[in-house]
C-alpha cells in the first residue's frame, strides 16, 4: 500500500448508519478516498489479515463497500473545491444548488462527474 496516507470517513458499520441517517444525496471530498487512506491504516496488522481473509467483513477496513452497493451514495473523490469555497467566503453565501451527471457511458462506472454548483 506505500506509504501514502490522508484523512477522510473513518470505515465501518457506524460511518455507514450516519450517512444514512443523515439522508445525504451524494458525498463529494477533496481527498483521494473520501476515506481514511490507506484502507486498515485504524487496526492492527493482525486484525488487518482477519478481515482481509473473510470479505464480508471488508466495511471494517475499507466503508465503499457499504456506501456505494448497500447505500447506493455516490462518492466523488479528489474534487478542486478551492473556487468555491473563495467565492462562498467573499459573499457570506454557503449555499448552492448542486448538479453532477456521469458520461453517457453504457457501464460508466468511476466516470468524471461534470459537476456543477449554482449559487
Amino acid at each position: 500500500m506505500g506509504t501514502f496516507k490522508a484523512p477522510g470517513l473513518p470505515p465501518g458499520e457506524d460511518t455507514a448508519r450516519h450517512l444514512w441517517n443523515l439522508h445525504p444525496a451524494a458525498i463529494g471530498a477533496d481527498n483521494p478516498a473520501v476515506e481514511v487512506w490507506p484502507p486498515g491504516a485504524h487496526v492492527s496488522a493482525e486484525q488487518l489479515a482477519e478481515v482481509r481473509a473473510d470479505r464480508r467483513r471488508m466495511h471494517e477496513t475499507f466503508v465503499h463497500t457499504l456506501l456505494l452497493p448497500m447505500l447506493g451514495l455516490p462518492l466523488g473523490e479528489m474534487w478542486d473545491l478551492e473556487a468555491l469555497a473563495a467565492d462562498c467566503a467573499a459573499d457570506g453565501r454557503y449555499a448552492a444548488m448542486f448538479t453532477s451527471a456521469p458520461l453517457n457511458l453504457p457501464a460508466g462506472v468511476a466516470s468524471p462527474p461534470n459537476a456543477l454548483a449554482i449559487k
